[in-house]
């Protein structure tokens, strides 16, 4: 970080709004700064949650998904959260983590639509 960073805020709900003049590219790296510390978090906290099902895990690995509702999106389109109902792309682009017995796809990433 620079020294002329904005210092993160300490927000705990995550911001909603519409973006009326172009954005500040500092206010817009505050929050994509915020996000990451989230999905660093959610990653962690994946972790455990495998670490305890491997605990667990008989003959067979369990087959795990984990998605979520929706995208984020921070700043694209004039709009920061889910401010309104528009349907871009980074509203509606998801993650889908699979875990299953088969390794033949381990670690891929797949641009397709619908697999």
């Amino acid at each position: 970080a620079d020294d002329d960073d904005p210092l993160p805020d300490d927000f705990v709900e995550p911001p909603e709004q519409h973006l009326t003049a172009p954005a500040d590219p500092d206010e817009l790296l505050k929050l994509t700064h915020a996000y990451a510390g989230q999905v660093t978090v959610i990653d962690e906290c994946l972790a455990v949650i495998m670490a305890a099902i491997d605990s667990r895990a008989s003959d067979a690995p369990p087959l795990v998904i984990v998605t979520s509702p929706r995208g984020y999106p921070l700043g694209e389109h004039g709009r920061i959260g889910l401010c309104d109902a528009a349907l871009y792309g980074e509203l509606l682009q998801v993650p889908l983590f699979i875990r299953d017995a088969d390794t033949a796809h381990v670690m891929s990433r797949s641009q397709s639509l619908v697999q």
